[in-house]
């Protein structure tokens, strides 16, 4: 049966194999946070194709043609498209779509 052995005591135990270096190493490493909480992470809003072929004036065709021809960058999770707030303000600034015929 496995032993269970508290944090300082498994540290005392490198201390004592490895030194001190490797022990405060190790120390510093497991106190650091792995992951920055929810709220450190940026954010970015993404808007459905519909939301985008409605802001550009667009027909859904128009914006599925421009996506396959890789005009307007995605995010895709599974099936789902998805277009950052960033590049929908881009696309409104700068580049007019061609209408596909419906």
């Amino acid at each position: 049966m496995l032993k269970e052995h508290k944090a300082a005591d498994v540290l005392d135990l490198i201390r004592k194999e490895f030194g001190e270096r490797t022990a405060a190493q190790i120390r510093d490493a497991l106190s650091r946070k792995a992951v920055p909480p929810e709220e450190e992470l940026p954010r970015k809003k993404l808007r459905s194709v519909q939301d985008v072929a409605q802001a550009l004036d667009r027909s859904l065709p128009t914006i599925y043609a421009a996506i396959h021809r890789g005009e307007i960058p995605v995010v895709r999770v599974g099936k789902i498209i998805k277009v950052s707030d960033e590049t929908l303000q881009d696309l409104l600034k700068e580049r007019p779509l061609t209408e596909v015929a419906k």
